[in-house]
């Protein structure tokens, strides 16, 4: 094509050329189906590409994540050739609005499959009770004080977005997130949320072991946890900041950086269920991560049945 000639294409046909190109490297037969999950028709800014191409199942979902770079890597080839014909615009623009698009369609994608509603949400009424919280802190070191001064607000860590970065950070491996539930339940599972792999630098700032807590509370809760303890059932514990309450162990859980789940549910001790206990707040308490000087949360989730009392 001469080059004389660009400027006769309007951008729009421009860009959906390049749509184009787009969806048949990301509709992959049996990844990710051209399948309309709702009636909706909100769109891609910019490039029109639909998000229903991207409403899968959960492994369908992890699987596209996996091969990610891969289709990166030829969108580039690709943009690169159409470059040569199209200088209307600059390749790397063209390559930052995809690479954009394609991140914030599959984060949203993905936000919540677990099919369980999570009573720990801000959005649901949960909330963050600071005196079962690790304290926020000040460090004069320029790496921590880069990666953590922005995101000592642990309220992050029960807020529904997942993207790049909103996450609650401390420094070090171990702390403590005290939660209100927005209703008093019979705690069925616990759920740990992080950014894939392949959407950060730095993996190993995610926690990996969990302990989960339930603050006991009242009289027949009191009674039945004894009568655990008694029966060699279930053995004594507490958090590291405990603020004069009772505790009682719900779950031992290690979050797996190398699955492709990057959601990750846990069940609770079915002994704790099956007695009938109920919790109104609970405690999650990281003892490690993945090697980093700090650790970062995304997200924290309590699932259960509600208890009318």
């Amino acid at each position: 094509m001469n080059p004389s000639n660009c400027r006769s294409f309007s951008l729009p046909f421009f860009v959906i050329g390049i749509a184009s190109a787009f969806t048949t490297i990301v509709v992959l037969p049996g990844i990710i189906a051209p399948v309309i999950c709702s009636q909706s028709a909100s769109k891609f800014p910019r490039l029109h590409i639909t998000r229903h191409f991207l409403c899968v199942q959960p492994h369908a979902l992890s699987a596209a994540i996996l091969d990610y770079q891969q289709q990166l890597d030829v969108l580039e080839h690709q943009i690169a050739s159409l470059g040569q014909d199209f200088g209307v615009w600059k390749q790397d623009q063209l390559l930052g609005v995809i690479t954009h698009n394609v991140q914030q369609g599959l984060l949203q994608a993905s936000k919540d499959f677990t099919g369980r509603q999570d009573f720990a949400s801000l959005e649901g009424g949960g909330h963050i009770l600071p005196g079962l919280t690790t304290p926020p802190s000040k460090y004069q070191d320029g790496y921590w004080s880069l990666l953590c001064s922005l995101k000592n607000n642990p309220s992050i860590a029960l807020s529904k977005s997942l993207e790049m970065n909103a996450c609650w950070c401390f420094r070090g491996s171990s702390g403590q997130l005290g939660i209100v539930l927005a209703e008093v339940l019979l705690i069925t599972h616990v759920t740990l949320d992080h950014i894939p792999e392949d959407f950060t630098s730095n993996i190993n700032l995610a926690p990996h072991d969990i302990i989960f807590w339930g603050v006991i509370d009242g009289e027949e809760n009191s009674r039945k946890v004894q009568s655990l303890i008694d029966a060699s059932e279930i053995s004594p514990g507490v958090p590291a900041y405990t603020g004069g309450l009772s505790f009682i162990e719900l779950a031992h859980v290690h979050y797996d950086i190398h699955s492709i789940q990057y959601i990750q549910t846990f069940p609770i001790s079915q002994i704790i269920h099956d007695a009938g206990i109920h919790f109104g707040l609970v405690v999650a308490e990281f003892l490690g991560n993945w090697g980093g000087g700090s650790t970062c949360v995304y997200r924290v989730r309590v699932h259960g049945e509600p208890v009318s009392l």
